[in-house]
């Protein structure tokens, strides 16, 4: 949120967050363009670990916090809107929409298990996306590139404002359109460019697996290329590098499934919401003791119970007016994990996924990002 202030700052915009520390508005100062690059999954923790001698290692300016949850739905909802999750309501990959009576993923708009879209002629995107796009905000040319599939997405449409969306096919084409919008268009402009398949690599093969290293590597490589050729390039452009989350590794062992668990399962008059390792419980009020009781008694080595009033009262979603639905959104309680546990639920119609990287909680590998900058002068 705090550097997302500093950006609103530099572009004649306002935030209810204060800006930056490691990055103020100031170190801004006559950029023309700012490119914001989120590469998915890129914890802060796994550049320290693997980034030695990296181009992203050597423009290293510090590390962030990601938002609660540490999770894409929340956070890139945040840099789309400038808002945390208190105040944006987009709170996590499966999303109860009390308004609609579903359980959704929220990204695509689709009924859980069913993946059906939920958005009719009769259901405007803006009544389940009550809150307004960060480009609106802001005096400069919005520009967001992601890939071509998630281009026409309601979410994406919504959310991006008045900004342009254009659609990439790998990095290189990322890289390419984003070059191109430099070469094409007079500052202000300012970019978001989103890459998801880190994340994907490690929830597929483990964030600490080979695979996901390669492509760090290749990531690394390609930013350095785009670096040297916004060198070129007479405009003073301030390119920052940042994530949404991190993630950790869960063995088989570590994942619990609710269904294993009958008396907790009867506890819940809703599927589990949120993430695995942030999981969004709905309790049936008589069956409230029954539900404390068994995850004291029985899965207290594997989460914390946390009530949804003291998330907000500590301030774990944010600051400020909260969402108009926001306990719609979150439930009565919230599981949070410990150590590398993860709740799971598969309804009928899923297959069970055998996810090894996970994130959604509040260790260092999730909550902290890296604050990556650097510019062509």
């Amino acid at each position: 949120m705090n550097l997302m202030s500093t950006i609103a700052t530099h572009f004649g915009g306002t935030s209810p967050y204060l800006p930056l520390g490691a990055l103020p508005p100031d170190q801004l100062a006559g950029a023309e363009n700012v490119v914001l690059l989120i590469i998915d999954g890129l914890g802060f923790s796994y550049l320290q670990e693997h980034g030695k001698g990296s181009v992203l290692q050597e423009h290293l300016r510090g590390k962030m916090t990601s938002v609660f949850p540490s999770t894409t739905a929340a956070a890139i909802s945040s840099f789309y809107t400038g808002l945390a999750p208190q105040n944006h309501g987009i709170m996590g990959w499966f999303t109860y929409l009390r308004e609609l009576g579903l359980v959704s993923v929220i990204l695509r708009t689709t009924v859980r298990a069913t993946k059906q879209e939920f958005l009719k002629k009769n259901i405007p995107p803006k009544e389940v996306f009550q809150v307004d796009s960060f480009f609106n905000k802001i005096r400069a040319n919005g520009f967001v590139v992601l890939p071509r599939e998630l281009r026409p997405s309601p979410y994406n449409q919504l959310l991006a404002g008045n900004a342009r969306r254009i659609g990439h096919r790998n990095l290189n084409s990322l890289f390419s359109h984003v070059t191109k919008i430099l070469k094409k268009y007079p500052g202000p402009n300012y970019i978001m460019a989103y890459w998801p398949d880190f994340d994907s690599t490690a929830h597929k093969y483990g964030v600490q697996s080979p695979e996901a290293l390669r492509h760090f590597k290749e990531i690394d490589e390609k930013v350095g290329k785009f670096l040297d050729t916004i060198k070129e390039m007479s405009q003073k452009t301030t390119v920052i590098v940042t994530a949404d989350h991190g993630l950790v590794d869960c063995p088989s062992d570590r994942v619990i499934w609710l269904p294993e668990h009958p008396p907790l399962d009867q506890s819940l008059a809703v599927p589990l919401c949120g993430e695995g390792r942030a999981a969004f419980c709905y309790v049936h009020p008589s069956k409230v003791p029954q539900f404390e009781a068994y995850v004291r008694d029985h899965l207290d080595h594997a989460f914390t119970l946390l009530k949804y009033e003291d998330l907000v009262s500590q301030e774990f979603f944010g600051l400020f007016a909260p969402y108009p639905r926001l306990l719609d959104r979150v439930g009565d309680y919230v599981l949070l994990a410990k150590e590398n546990y993860v709740l799971r639920e598969d309804l009928i119609g899923e297959e069970r996924e055998t996810f090894i990287g996970h994130h959604g909680g509040v260790s260092e590998q999730e909550m902290f990002v890296p604050l990556i900058v650097a510019s062509n002068t």
